[in-house]
């Protein structure tokens, strides 16, 4: 999966959540994006959505139609991630992605770049072009 270009990248002591994360960048939580992985139907899925927001599951259950739950940090490990250093384009083996529309209602967003201690920020656009789209409401305050 071809990574797009960054428009800034941020260099900070490492981090694991959303709120550690948006502090050492001084950013607004609202800007920095959560990756969720899940099980759908046997399936890896990817949820995006705000920093600042929490998962529906409900909605992400009827979505699917499906029991969702989230993939064991041994399965992950498996893939060479770990917590606070996942992100949109590392993570080829998702099937789908599903990105909160909040998100692409932002021009730009920040994330990890694979790494606990450098961020990247980029345009929401470029989350259009990940495989297997689904932009849906997924989020709750």
């Amino acid at each position: 999966m071809a990574r797009p270009a960054w428009l800034e990248i941020y260099r900070h002591y490492e981090v694991i959540s959303c709120v550690e994360a948006a502090t050492a960048r001084g950013i607004n939580l609202a800007t920095e994006l959560k990756t969720l992985l899940l099980t759908a139907n046997s399936r890896v899925i990817a949820v995006h959505l705000r920093g600042d927001r929490r998962l529906d599951n409900g909605r992400l259950r009827r979505l699917f139609n499906a029991r969702v739950s989230f993939l064991p940090a041994q399965e992950v490990a498996l893939h060479g991630l770990r917590a606070g250093a996942i992100n949109p384009w590392n993570i080829e083996f998702c099937r789908v992605h599903v990105i909160s529309a909040s998100v692409l209602a932002l021009p730009h967003m920040a994330t990890n770049n694979s790494a606990r201690d450098e961020g990247i920020l980029f345009n929401t656009s470029e989350l259009r072009k990940l495989p297997n789209v689904v932009i849906a409401d997924i989020e709750r305050d």
